[in-house]
């Protein structure tokens, strides 16, 4: 069970949930987990919650039902998530890819784009087993084309963080800041 929490009482941060989009091996479940508590929030790995919904693993329902099956409960499971301001969320590299999840992450929460540059996400996901998408003969070349084609969608986030090989902490202090200061330049175009 997910535990709610109240709307966090900070005056910078907006009350909405904050949600991490970028390519898989981009770093949003580890830096969500070091942010969250840090802006008062919960963290919440779509992934993960669509697997506990399931009572399977991700790859386990790509084999056995699909991607287009997938994203559906993926939008599901976003879209109930996206009903508390408090959530800090990271989701699946696919899930901002559809205009309809995308749309509903763009009005319900502030999107931050983790971008990182193919050899970083390589070096990441080499060899790893649990990206259904990666699972086929050629998984760099994969990792290549799925990189390209998503980098249009990702640039409609609200704002973007360079994620890059340094340590989690740097990573995490970056992504705080360019929050704070979107925020923060935010109320100043659109004072109350």
């Amino acid at each position: 069970m997910i535990p709610v929490a109240n709307p966090i009482d900070h005056p910078k941060i907006p009350e909405k949930p904050i949600i991490l989009v970028g390519m898989m091996g981009a770093g949003k479940s580890c830096i969500g987990r070091l942010i969250a508590p840090k802006l008062g929030r919960i963290f919440i790995d779509s992934d993960h919650e669509i697997e506990r919904r399931a009572a399977m693993q991700v790859p386990d329902i790509f084999a056995q039902h699909g991607e287009a099956y997938f994203r559906k409960q993926e939008y599901s499971t976003i879209a109930g998530l996206l009903h508390n301001p408090a959530y800090l969320l990271a989701t699946g590299g696919g899930a901002f890819i559809a205009p309809k999840t995308r749309q509903l992450m763009q009005s319900k929460g502030l999107t931050i784009w983790l971008n990182a540059d193919f050899s970083t996400l390589w070096d990441r996901l080499a060899g790893k087993k649990n990206r259904p998408l990666l699972n086929g003969p050629d998984p760099q070349m994969t990792l290549k084309k799925l990189l390209e084609e998503r980098i249009p969608h990702y640039q409609k986030a609200h704002m973007m963080v360079k994620s890059e090989a340094i340590p989690k902490d740097d990573m995490a202090n970056r992504v705080m800041a360019k929050i704070l200061s979107f925020t923060e330049n935010t109320s100043r175009s659109h004072p109350a």
